[in-house]
């Protein structure tokens, strides 16, 4: 049994034609059961660049690169002269393949000759998509293209047919899953799909103030960001270090700044202000001098704050502006033990023009 390995990113029919050399190959006889690449692990043989009769089966290592895509010319006829063919096992190893074996290497037998599935960034080159990289070559009577924009198992729209539709160029920002039917000379039907993603700069959605931190100090606030969009993000606030977590705790309150990077490095946001509204969870208003008043933190920088208190039936307790507190009472009568909500109006400037912004959540008081 012997083998010969193309690459990086040759094709189908380079290789056929023998317009490509392989880059390493060995077709040596010895007694163990090994042929391949590095060191023969029953003899501990190291690997040499193949030489004819030198009794060795194994070919010197190979250094790659993520993503780089190699052909295995596998041999496996036997020397019985029988006509059958020897049964064989593929087996990498390596500290890559060590570390995470599920996905190092992408390492399954098949024939995808438009190759494997791209992430791109929105603007930019065409992606060339070409079907005479197939087993069968040139020897065809049809080629017909096809797409799934969705990737949701549905053909959206035919892309060209016909013995000249060799090739397409899928173009920013068309994501989607391209299929090529091809029809041989002799009848047969050959099909392969390949899954284009484009991923542009990303797009802030929102920023959440979390119910995961309940403690009174108001300077302790738990907030998560969201993104507009399905790539692989990390995240970044107020010049911090970037983390893929999009949570981030004891954010301080007021107006804080968010940066996120696309991780498939089609682009980083520029520094994106927002607002965290820091407010004791409770208060206590029995004159102790500990928590005896009430009132939210980080809306000094925003343009006529007014904060709106009330109780559970909508009813307006109280109406605070910055540096005033609410100590418990409405017209000078103690209010209860309960929850009471809160609502946060203000101005802020957008594109000139006033937007009026508005923040709601609970608070208790105890007694």
């Amino acid at each position: 049994m012997g083998f010969a390995v193309y690459g990086p990113d040759v094709s189908c029919v380079d290789i056929s034609s023998g317009a490509v050399e392989p880059i390493r190959c060995n077709y040596e006889v010895n007694t163990t059961r090994f042929t391949g690449l590095g060191v023969n692990p029953e003899d501990g043989k190291v690997g040499v660049p193949s030489i004819t009769q030198n009794l060795n089966t194994y070919d010197e290592y190979l250094d790659v690169l993520p993503y780089e895509l190699y052909y295995i010319l596998i041999n496996n006829f036997n020397t019985n002269f029988d006509d059958e063919r020897e049964p064989f096992m593929l087996t990498f190893t390596g500290n890559s393949v060590k570390a995470n074996q599920k996905t190092a290497l992408d390492c399954t037998l098949r024939d995808e000759f438009l190759g494997l599935d791209i992430t791109a960034c929105e603007g930019d080159p065409d992606i060339p998509l070409i079907a005479l990289n197939s087993p069968a070559g040139p020897n065809f009577t049809n080629v017909a293209w096809t797409v799934d924009y969705d990737d949701d198992g549905v053909i959206d729209a035919p892309l060209g047919s016909g013995p000249s539709a060799t090739e397409i160029a899928v173009s920013s920002p068309n994501s989607g899953r391209y299929y090529v039917a091809i029809t041989t000379d002799e009848g047969t039907i050959i099909e392969d799909d390949i899954l284009i993603t484009y991923y542009g700069i990303p797009v802030l959605d929102r920023v959440e103030t979390l119910n995961s931190n309940l403690s009174l100090d108001p300077d302790m606030n738990n907030i998560e960001v969201f993104v507009d969009g399905d790539g692989e993000y990390e995240y970044a606030i107020n010049e911090g270090e970037f983390q893929d977590d999009a949570v981030f705790n004891d954010v301080p309150p007021g107006i804080n700044t968010v940066v996120i990077n696309d991780k498939n490095g089609c682009g980083t946001t520029e520094a994106i202000e927002f607002l965290v509204v820091g407010y004791p969870k409770f208060f206590t208003p029995n004159n102790d001098g500990a928590n005896d008043t009430w009132n939210i933190k980080g809306i000094e920088t925003l343009t006529d704050p007014v904060v709106f208190v009330f109780d559970r039936y909508g009813k307006l307790l109280a109406q605070l502006s910055t540096g005033t507190d609410w100590d418990g009472t409405l017209n000078g009568n103690l209010l209860p033990s309960s929850t009471y909500w809160f609502r946060l109006e203000y101005g802020e400037q957008e594109n000139n023009i006033e937007v009026a912004k508005l923040t709601k959540a609970h608070f208790a008081l105890k007694r």
